[in-house]
């Protein structure tokens, strides 16, 4: 079975919340999100699809099993999802949302941080 080590750069919300004032809000939920993904998909790496893999195995020819393959596909697909959430979490945390134009906006997106948007 293949070994996939992931070594991408991996931002904490706690760690980038503390950046300019406007984009730790929102940088902390969209990295939770993330994280919260990445947790789903590891467990599912783990635990349930070790258990698919060895059901098929246990079915007989794996060149001929279906089952087998499908759940070596989505191993394999879960983990490249894995690797890009990740990625996107590494590119996420050395953004500055504050650089976002606001002007010309009905509403700043930035406002459900605690900050009050007022319509134009």
């Amino acid at each position: 079975m293949l070994n996939w080590e992931f070594s991408h750069p991996v931002a904490s919300p706690s760690r980038t919340a503390g950046g300019a004032d406007g984009d730790g809000c929102m940088k902390a939920r969209i990295l939770k999100r993330l994280e919260d993904e990445v947790a789903q998909l590891e467990r599912e790496l783990r635990t349930e699809l070790p258990k698919e893999i060895q059901r098929a195995r246990e079915l007989g020819d794996l060149s001929e099993n279906a089952e087998y393959q499908a759940a070596k596909e989505r191993q394999s697909y879960v983990q490249a999802r894995v690797g890009m959430i990740r990625k996107r979490m590494a590119e996420i945390s050395l953004m500055n949302l504050d650089r976002l134009p606001t002007t010309g906006r009905r509403s700043d997106p930035r406002s459900g941080c605690g900050k009050t948007a007022t319509a134009r």
